[in-house]
């Protein structure tokens, strides 16, 4: 899914107006649970994909290095 942050930004919305009529606790929770993640979503999706590309490699990068599967890096 590469949808972007007005989309997620909406389904929080959404959820939470859906949570705010549910009279279960339980449900309650779970539910601002999932805005929560679409809100995580949108953060992440209004940050530019080439910045976020590369975020995920020097991550993907500095993971092998703790791991022992590559050669650190020179700064």
């Amino acid at each position: 899914m590469s949808h972007d942050a007005h989309y997620w930004q909406k389904r929080a919305r959404e959820v939470r107006a859906e949570a705010e009529n549910t009279s279960r606790p339980e449900d309650r929770r779970e539910l601002l649970d999932i805005a929560a993640g679409y809100e995580q979503l949108a953060k992440e999706r209004s940050v530019p994909a080439n910045v976020r590309a590369r975020t995920y490699q020097r991550l993907a990068h500095t993971t092998q290095e703790t791991a022992g599967r590559a050669k650190p890096r020179s700064r």
